[in-house]
């Protein structure tokens, strides 16, 4: 039999040591395998190394293998794998996983204890469940006592993370065994990080900075390696960027103050995101030993900070602090892009052609932040790759199956929405009920006092903050109302055909229009990034791009012209596998013809 093999290296601490290596992994399934007498071709070897057991959206092996799995040509009959907390150590994703590829046709293995599973009765599908819990459970405590532990080594002082600029870190050893490690200046990095906060200080911002260190050589001795889609090495770690010089000039350790746990991972939708922890949760320890930056410099750099994030805040009418990160965007694939030379993220560049005219494009922010660490210099037309996207995206959209599952929902959703709606009402009416009963309270109490006496202000002020409430109430309950009456109205089948058509057929006006909403709805539709690769064929210049999308996660576009944010298209497809995205672009650029007239010659 043809066998597939699955391996992950877990990003957690205090793991068994078969779960540290994939290749490990690999070898002890290739020896399974080659008992059985079958065999395993190398093209079917699925990885995800690095790969944290909770995370199930960045699982490009995973992803690969169930695909290939449901394809029509299934090319294999069996997976092997080392057990179940390979697949996953989440209880509620990693058994709807396996039933994906059981339910294809494959047999499942793990080698470990030599068992097949079966996902045929309820009590199997309970067991295996229990066994998936078992292993969330572990991750949970496992990822407990690691923080648990880098607290403690954080209030003493220690060590809890890894390399910062500036320091040598210093293994303090307990006989023979090491005990912990500790921090202490290193003079020529030092004066690096003092050179760095002078330039801020003088106006030079987080990228002017960058490029300047990097055309006089000077090496980023903490950076990390920039690897391609396919996992080569691009660049090495020596490359500054906007985004490392701004945690440099925000890091308090700087100024000799240690502080250990500003934010935390939590699970969330299937990832590992990161969430600001409240300052009175973190540690903060004085260490003057460690200060490198004198304060009047820090304060000066800080300063200055500010009155740049200030001018950019007025300049752009954005609200203080960071923003919502692929969301609030002007163009609907920013965020989404990735570079297909070195894998770095591709972002929105604007400038005038060689006749004025504006030209908006997608370039490499590794090219533009790291001279030298990319050689993707060409910007890919914005206008043309957003409309080659989304017509991948509509075709999937309007084939018949996609319409009958959607058409389901929406009769699904139509039936239960008018009695939603008369639970929502019955709610808000109570509650106008309790505001109405403390207005009430409140006006008696106003009543039985002496005539000569006034009402006290703070009464007052109460009676109208519920006023105000009551009022927000009786609106919110004024469109319950309108809604009943909309979702009681008979269903036309034909009118809402033609509006779900108009709607996809023109999906990028469909998403523009939504706002943040279209937006958050593209981001729900790919699975992973989109990868941008420039090619030069017959002298002309393709970008070919490629990603995936999922119809089976979600499949819901927001409909603008909605009344409320609940009123929609679409549905969750169950069952249905990801498809590809795929296609290419073509750059022409215009050159002037060298006489100075108006004709011009079309060259690529």
């Amino acid at each position: 039999m043809r066998a597939a093999v699955y391996a992950r290296k877990s990003t957690e601490q205090n793991v068994p040591d078969e779960a540290k290596s994939v290749t490990r992994q690999v070898e002890g399934a290739r020896a399974f395998v080659a008992k059985q007498g079958s065999t395993v071709a190398e093209e079917h070897v699925y990885i995800d190394d690095g790969v944290s057991g909770g995370e199930f959206l960045k699982r490009d092996g995973l992803s690969r293998l169930i695909s290939a799995a449901k394809s029509s040509t299934r090319p294999f009959d069996v997976m092997v794998t080392l057990d179940l907390d390979r697949v996953g150590r989440d209880g509620a994703r990693t058994v709807p996983k396996l039933q994906e590829v059981y339910e294809a046709g494959v047999r499942i293995f793990f080698y470990q204890d030599g068992t097949e599973i079966q996902i045929r009765t309820p009590m199997e599908v309970f067991m295996l469940q229990a066994k998936a819990f078992a292993a969330a459970d572990y991750r949970d405590q496992v990822r407990k006592k690691t923080r648990d532990a880098m607290f403690s080594k954080a209030r003493k002082g220690q060590v809890a993370g890894g390399r910062v600029l500036g320091y040598r870190n210093v293994e303090i050893l307990n006989g023979d065994k090491r005990a912990h490690v500790k921090r202490e200046v290193d003079s020529d990095q030092a004066a690096l990080v003092v050179r760095i906060f002078r330039m801020a200080a003088d106006g030079k911002g987080l990228l002017r900075i960058a490029k300047t260190l990097n055309a006089e050589g000077v090496k980023n001795p903490t950076g990390q390696d920039r690897r391609d889609a396919a996992g080569k090495l691009v660049s090495a770690a020596d490359k500054w960027a906007a985004s490392g010089i701004r945690d440099v000039l925000h890091r308090e350790l700087y100024r000799g103050r240690i502080v250990y746990g500003k934010t935390r991972w939590v699970d969330r939708g299937g990832t590992k995101v990161q969430e600001d922890v409240p300052e009175s949760e973190w540690i903060v320890i004085e260490e003057p030993s460690l200060r490198i930056v004198p304060e009047p410099l820090w304060n000066a750099t800080q300063e200055r900070l500010a009155v740049t994030r200030d001018a950019y805040t007025a300049r752009t009418n954005a609200k203080a602090g960071r923003p919502t990160p692929n969301l609030a965007a002007k163009h609907l694939l920013s965020g989404f892009l990735r570079c297909g030379v070195c894998g770095g993220n591709m972002i929105v560049s604007r400038k005038s052609g060689q006749r004025g005219k504006p030209q908006t494009s997608y370039v490499c922010t590794t090219r533009r932040a790291r001279p030298g660490a990319c050689s993707n210099s060409h910007g890919v037309p914005a206008e043309a790759l957003t409309d080659a996207v989304l017509d991948q995206i509509k075709h999937a959209f309007l084939n018949p199956a996609m319409i009958g599952q959607m058409l389901v929902h929406e009769w699904e959703q139509r039936k239960q929405a008018p009695n939603d709606l008369l639970d929502q009402q019955r709610a808000v009416a109570r509650e106008i009920g309790i505001i109405n009963k403390e207005l009430d309270t409140l006006l008696d109490t106003i009543l039985k006092r002496p005539e000569a006496q006034q009402a006290p202000e703070r009464i007052l002020d109460a009676m109208r903050d519920r006023e105000r409430e009551k009022a927000v109430l009786v609106s919110k309950l004024e469109q319950i109302e309108a809604r009943r009456g909309i979702a009681e109205e008979a269903f036309d089948l034909a009118e809402w055909l033609e509006e779900t058509k108009e709607l996809v057929e023109n999906l990028r006006e469909t998403l523009e229009l939504a706002g943040d909403n279209g937006r958050a709805a593209l981001r729900e539709l790919l699975v992973g990034p989109i990868m941008v690769t420039p090619r030069v064929e017959n002298g002309v210049l393709h970008f070919d791009f490629a990603g995936t999308s999922s119809y089976e996660r979600y499949a819901q576009l927001a409909d603008p012209e909605a009344p409320t944010p609940d009123i929609a298209i679409g549905a969750p497809v169950i069952g249905k596998e990801s498809r590809g995205i795929s296609g290419s672009v073509i750059r022409r650029v215009q050159r002037v013809c060298p006489r100075g007239d108006s004709n011009t010659r079309h060259a690529v």
